[in-house]
């Protein structure tokens, strides 16, 4: 496995425990200078393995559900 799916699958077992529990992360997106706050979640009702819900809830002006891929983690950490 390289480094690259080792992260994935890293992330993938984090968000995926997240489920019950529903706790905030900080997540840092690749090529996206922002911290976002939020509660992620698997995207089960996708096809695509590997895609994640987030509820952005800080910045404000980024509030909202978006949908992204393991892969975009660039880093990840409970609040």
């Amino acid at each position: 496995m390289s480094e690259k799916e080792d992260k994935a699958r890293k992330y993938y077992e984090m968000i995926a425990q997240n489920v019950q529990k529903g706790e905030p992360y900080v997540i840092k997106f690749k090529n996206d200078p922002v911290h976002y706050s939020g509660i992620p979640v698997l995207d089960m009702t996708s096809e695509k393995e590997g895609l994640f819900s987030f509820q952005i809830l800080e910045p404000e002006h980024n509030k909202g559900m978006v949908k992204k891929s393991m892969e975009d983690i660039e880093s990840i950490e409970r609040l």
